[in-house]
């Protein structure tokens, strides 16, 4: 008995000083007793504050549900291994590796026995051991270039994904074997690179290129670097591979431009040198010893600046040192262009040079010295001269003549030159034909666009062509332009840019027309007289029979309603040949001065009945005229009558109805309208007496109003407007003196002979 208390104590002392946790539970879980060693586990410092307690109120909440498994699998089997983390009083979590029995106990009761042990730091290690593995792996995959480890014999331990994508062998095909069947047929020396993998693995670096075959059979450079290392204990050699393709190409592309520019150093007709920072002449290709007379040796013994250079300016006066190239690029760090002096060569003649220099700098930017080109310009500086002066002698005569000359660039039409005559014939400055490149186009008016577009797409295609058409200036003018234009092609026919002239050509069409009118005004006349005998006379005869009639029709209405359509009519017939009368008068009744303004507002006083919303809206721009006209009043107020009662009439809105007039040496008035335009079928024969696109009307009153403008010295013009937007109509006459001489004494119409260049 008293063995078995000392075996007893002898076990407790055992248990007490385990490191390892014991303890026995109840079939409940509760803990029966436990050592020290698991009440330290478990952050107590008493085996009262666990004893009795459940075993759950000890695990992470995250296993309590994991424990019961483990129970049930003891009293199943009578023995269960398993992890259990515990959260301990101060708030530290522990992994406990355990063991637990089941114990039978009398009568029929169990125990369960459990053994632990605190496996937190091995855990730890294990995790952190794996985590350095992933972060070696992913870093060795992250390496842009290919790796690979390598053992004594070569044999490939392991490569990252740089290896995997150069060669396009998957990772498991390079595992094991050599760096023999990676290598190029007949690029690479086998045996060499054994040697560098014994020097690699004796601590010494290698770097080495090595020509490789991909697995689609493409052959490409790399440049391998092998570096002794450690590979999870075992010796290995890191080979490290990049692609050299690129640099390959740029270093032939960088031996073949240095072998392209030595070639065309030497080739070039123009002289090289280069000056370092002291101003000493180091190199000079052959065209500078031809140039400068002297061998190249003797060239760079001499400075920039050296007095046998003899420097002067090009015409012999002294040439001043800063303005050196040399000087002027070291200086400012810039570099300069056609820099001209001349030099005295060792035989007495004297060059004239054109120098073009820039800037030798380091990295840093610091200018270290000066490239020069020379040139030769002697027997140009002669010809320079000469062209000068003939340059002179041709720009006045190119900016004295009337006509307007002008150069374009083909095919983008740009202009590369224009005569001052420019701004005299298009009414606006000369440099706008540069600044605004439309501007041509824009003035064409806009019935003649179609044709000059055809003109033109002619002289694309190299045809020397010409054109007359007719332009809109700014200030309502029209003008009729002659343009003519020869393409300039060069050796292989191609069209380098034309060269071309417009004529105004305004006073002889319009001299044409009055001779054309002249002519067209005596046959009107003559038929006006008999018109005036064989049917005005019967027309009145008819206009009295029919008053008669009248008075036998009292009492019939319906005869009395035809009678008044016989007598409307025969009024209109009547009114036709007063107006085709009016047209052969040949001459003005009387004369007297008077104000084209005030003859304007009587016109628009007397359409006031017939339009009288246009006429409140019509927006007039009348300023202070002191000159007047002569003539006969009366006929100018008709005139300006027929031209509004047409502009009302345009099918526009009346508001965009605009009355303009300008005073100068003769008066302007301007009418626009808002309407369709005028019809291309009608462009040409615009003022000829019958002439209408409006239904009811005579076709008389732009004849009448020509008529009586040109009675009076003047002139009348039609356009349309940008895309059919409206139509101007142009009444212009003489003012002062202007109107007496453009006027017969009698009151007759002008000679076109009498009529002056800017009418």
């Amino acid at each position: 008995m008293k063995n078995r208390t000392v075996d007893a104590d002898i076990f407790r002392d055992l248990v007490e000083s385990a490191e390892d946790l014991i303890a026995l539970f109840d079939a409940d879980g509760r803990f029966l007793t436990v050592n020290a060693a698991g009440v330290a586990f478990l952050g107590c410092s008493d085996p009262e504050e666990v004893v009795g307690r459940p075993l759950s109120d000890f695990l992470h909440p995250k296993y309590r549900e994991e424990w019961r498994p483990v129970v049930e699998r003891v009293l199943r089997e009578g023995r269960a291994e398993s992890l259990v983390c515990v959260k301990t009083a101060k708030g530290d979590t522990r992994l406990l590796s355990c063991l637990s029995t089941r114990k039978e106990v009398a009568p029929s009761g169990f125990l369960v026995r459990t053994t632990a042990r605190d496996v937190s730091r091995f855990k730890r290690a294990e995790s952190a051991l794996m985590e350095g593995v992933r972060s070696y792996r992913a870093l060795f995959d992250a390496v842009s270039d290919a790796l690979y480890v390598q053992d004594r014999e070569g044999r490939f331990l392991d490569v990252n994904r740089g290896a995997v994508a150069m060669y396009g062998y998957a990772r498991e095909e390079f595992l094991g074997r050599t760096p023999d069947f990676l290598s190029a047929p007949g690029r690479n020396d086998l045996e060499a690179l054994k040697h560098r993998l014994r020097a690699a693995f004796a601590g010494q670096t290698q770097v080495f290129e090595w020509w490789g075959i991909r697995k689609n059979g493409e052959v490409f450079p790399k440049e391998v670097v092998l570096n002794p290392a450690v590979y999870f204990g075992q010796e290995a050699v890191i080979a490290s591979a990049r692609d050299v393709t690129l640099r390959h190409r740029s270093e032939e592309a960088l031996r073949r431009s240095r072998e392209f520019v030595d070639r065309l150093l030497e080739t070039s007709p123009v002289g090289i040198t280069v000056v370092d920072r002291s101003g000493q002449i180091t190199f000079a290709n052959a065209a500078a010893e031809r140039i400068l007379g002297l061998n190249r040796s003797a060239i760079a013994s001499r400075r920039y600046d050296a007095p046998e250079w003899q420097i002067t300016a090009p015409d012999g006066g002294p040439f001043p040192a800063e303005e050196l190239p040399f000087l002027k690029v070291m200086r400012t760090g810039e570099a300069v262009t056609d820099v001209r002096h001349a030099v005295i060569h060792p035989d007495g003649r004297r060059a004239v040079l054109s120098i073009n220099a820039a800037p030798l700098k380091e990295p840093s930017r610091e200018v270290v010295g000066m490239v020069a080109a020379l040139s030769d310009v002697t027997q140009g500086e002669e010809i320079l001269a000469e062209l000068r002066e003939a340059r002179e002698r041709l720009a006045n005569l190119f900016e004295n003549v009337r006509h307007v000359y002008f150069s374009v660039e083909m095919p983008s039409w740009r202009m590369l030159q224009i005569s001052s005559a420019f701004e005299r014939v298009f009414g606006v400055p000369w440099y706008d034909a540069w600044g605004r490149p439309g501007l041509w186009m824009e003035r064409v008016q806009l019935e003649d666009r179609e044709a000059v577009k055809a003109y033109r797409i002619g002289l694309g295609k190299g045809e020397s062509a010409d054109a007359v058409y007719r332009i809109l200036r700014e200030d309502g003018e029209v003008r009729w332009l002659h343009e003519r234009a020869v393409p300039v092609k060069d050796e292989r026919g191609r069209i380098l840019r034309l060269d071309g002239i417009v004529e105004d050509v305004t006073e002889g069409v319009r001299l044409r027309e009055l001779e054309s009118r002249a002519q067209e005004a005596e046959v009107v006349r003559l038929l006006s007289r008999g018109l005036a005998h064989e049917v005005r006379n019967p027309l009145f005869a008819i206009q009295l029979n029919l008053k008669l009639v009248e008075r036998y029709l009292r009492d019939d209405p319906e005869g009395r309603t035809a009678m008044g359509h016989v007598a409307s009519h025969v009024a209109r017939l009547n009114d036709v040949m007063r107006d085709v009368i009016e047209l052969g008068r040949p001459s003005l009744s009387g004369r007297e001065l008077f104000a084209p303004g005030d003859a304007l507002l009587a016109a628009l006083e007397a359409l006031e009945g017939e339009f009288p919303e246009p006429c409140r809206r019509l927006r007039v721009s009348l300023p202070p005229c002191e000159g007047r006209a002569a003539g006969e009043p009366a006929k100018i107020v008709r005139a300006l009558e027929h031209l509004l009662r047409n502009a009302f009439e345009s099918g526009g809105p009346p508001e965009a109805v605009t009355v303009a007039c300008r005073c100068g040496d003769r008066c302007e008035i301007r009418i626009q309208d808002a309407g369709g335009g005028i019809p291309e079928a009608v462009q040409a024969s615009l003022f000829n007496p019958f002439v209408t696109t409006k239904v009811g009307h005579r076709g008389l009153g732009l004849a009448l109003a020509r008529h009586f403008v040109d009675l009076h010295g003047g002139y009348l013009t039609a356009c349309g407007l940008a895309d059919r937007s409206g139509a101007l109509l142009t009444l212009v006459l003489p003012l002062g003196e202007a109107a007496s001489e453009r006027s017969g004494a009698d009151g007759s119409p002008a000679e076109p002979g009498n009529r002056s260049p800017d009418t």
